[in-house]
């Protein structure tokens, strides 16, 4: 069911300075940006190494929290199948049906309660 980590998202309080400090520490080069009003957050992906990384603000907050883990993301090359295998395993989701981001990808998260309160997410690359 878990492919590779697809990547590790993290909470912060200044996306500018988590790109910052990623680039400069890492040599981590900006590979996307966009704001989901929907959700309320801007995102930014960056790459460090084989690393993908996300970055979450919540609009309107731009705050000295430090970096806070918030979720790890598992590739999976049928996010259906794989969701199917949880339920039957008796997993709570928390998206019934994956969703499309603006990328192409679908994705998925579990049921926090499900998982010990940690947050999983499924990626199926476009």
């Amino acid at each position: 069911m878990f492919g590779n980590v697809h990547h590790i998202g993290y909470r912060v309080g200044n996306l500018d300075e988590a790109i910052e400090l990623y680039g400069r520490l890492f040599d981590a080069k900006l590979t996307h940006r966009e704001t989901l009003k929907d959700r309320n957050i801007e995102i930014a992906f960056v790459q460090a190494g084989q690393s993908l990384v996300e970055f979450i603000q919540p609009l309107g907050v731009s705050a000295d929290t430090g970096i806070q883990i918030d979720h790890i993301a598992y590739e999976t090359d049928d996010i259906e199948r794989d969701l199917n295998a949880c339920r039957a395993k008796g997993i709570k989701i928390q998206d019934e049906r994956p969703r499309t981001n603006s990328r192409g990808q679908k994705v998925a998260f579990l049921a926090n309660d499900a998982v010990n309160g940690a947050r999983i997410q499924f990626v199926q690359p476009s």
